[in-house]
């Protein structure tokens, strides 16, 4: 992934924390799809070339692949806090549908 993606993603997660819950799971969603397998790929890379591998690139290829993962654990953490926002307004619309609990 280049650096512009990388500044085009974080505005993107950046905007998707301040929307609902749903559009924090279209960029969870999102995320998962293009950062898993980078993240499968760069650690194949190392595990298979690890006895063979340069040191600058093993360390490129592991510095992209925590990017990456990053990346993916901001997103899980955008839901969850979307999740949290969310929660007192699905108590709400449950104890009006006469539910005590969501």
């Amino acid at each position: 992934m280049s650096d512009d993606q990388g500044d085009n993603s974080s505005a993107v997660r950046e905007q998707a924390r301040k929307r609902p819950y749903g559009s924090a799971i279209l960029s969870l969603l999102v995320a998962a799809d293009q950062r898993c397998p980078a993240i499968i790929g760069q650690a194949h890379l190392l595990y298979h070339a690890r006895f063979g591998i340069e040191p600058e690139n093993a360390q490129k290829t592991f510095a992209q692949l925590k990017r990456d993962a990053d990346d993916l654990c901001k997103a899980i953490a955008d839901v969850e806090a979307a999740m949290k926002e969310a929660r007192p307004e699905r108590k709400i619309l449950a104890i009006g549908l006469g539910r005590d609990s969501v």
